[in-house]
């Protein structure tokens, strides 16, 4: 086996499996789940994401795109703008939305590492409001994960 190839097999087992399950939109009682938190921030951490739905049954998509950065080695603060189509000339600005993640103990310091979201989401389309605030807890067992 080549080394182009170990790299390339590693490359695909540690990101190809984590970019599949981000991208995949989940649902749970009927509500969209497109994220799954754990409580750790990094210092000068940057992000870009983009995600796009495309619903068959009513031929309507929609498109949310995000950018967020540490503020310092406990604050990550994200923005995000979603856009909605639902003909083939109609499109229009259908929500923004604000996250702050506070990391609260460091990795490894209690059995448990702690951290909080805060969200605030401004719909266009229903003219309404939504804030919410989430603990986050993750508790590691050797290489299984439980957040």
């Amino acid at each position: 086996m080549t080394k182009k190839w170990v790299i390339f097999n590693l490359f695909l087992q540690s990101f190809g499996w984590t970019l599949l399950v981000i991208s995949t939109s989940l649902s749970a009682d009927g509500l969209s789940l497109d994220a799954v938190y754990d409580p750790y921030v990094q210092p000068l951490e940057k992000e870009l994401e983009y995600l796009g739905v495309y619903d068959f049954d009513a031929s309507a998509q929609s498109h949310k795109v995000s950018y967020g950065q540490s503020i310092n080695d406990r604050l990550f603060i994200e923005a995000a703008a979603t856009m909605e189509n639902n003909d083939v000339e109609s499109s229009e600005l259908a929500a923004a939305e604000i996250e702050l993640k506070w990391q609260l103990s460091e990795q490894g310091e209690f059995a448990v590492d702690w951290g909080v979201l805060l969200e605030l989401e401004r719909e266009f389309i229903d003219n309404g409001w939504e804030a919410a605030v989430t603990a986050i807890a993750t508790r590691q067992w050797g290489r299984w994960q439980g957040t």
